[in-house]
């Protein structure tokens, strides 16, 4: 067997045709996809540019995601980073992420320096573990008394009351 695209060969007939045949249904796949209108934007978006020539906005669409899972990974780092390092919790913490820059905003209790401290060494240590992604984290920090709410556009993690 020769995994390849997930596919597996037989020995009745090449490996080569057998590919070949494969690779032509799932095209006919995406084909009938996008023509019942079904697919995806985002598949539709990208066939489209491909047909046309155009692997620019094809790459970039690849980006994205790219940068989507990269910045899920770089925000877990953080999470796990502070609460390896910290007992106590923040209040609320929010995540956010636009391009290459992954965002936090956390509001906690008055006067905690030691959590402020604890956020931003986290902060610090998933930066230096992804530092190779180039993607960044950038923490925001409020205090309970400053009532600033979670900005609409971040996804809220952690609310404690």
């Amino acid at each position: 067997m020769n995994p390849v695209f997930g596919i597996t060969t037989t020995n009745q007939e090449s490996g080569f045709d057998q590919i070949i045949d494969q690779i032509v249904a799932y095209l006919k796949g995406e084909e009938l996809e996008i023509a019942a209108g079904v697919a995806p934007n985002q598949k539709q978006e990208m066939w489209e540019q491909l047909f046309k020539g155009n692997l620019l906005p094809m790459l970039k669409i690849q980006q994205t995601q790219h940068n989507a899972v990269l910045g899920a990974q770089l925000a877990i780092s953080f999470l796990r980073n502070l609460t390896a390092e910290q007992k106590i919790q923040v209040l609320k913490l929010a995540v956010s992420q636009k391009n290459n820059k992954v965002y936090i905003w956390a509001e906690i209790k008055d006067n905690d320096e030691a959590l402020l401290e604890g956020i931003l060494s986290s902060a610090m240590d998933a930066n230096f573990e992804h530092r190779d992604s180039g993607l960044t984290l950038s923490p925001m920090v409020v205090e309970q008394r400053e009532m600033i709410p979670v900005p609409p556009h971040y996804k809220l993690l952690i609310e404690h009351a």
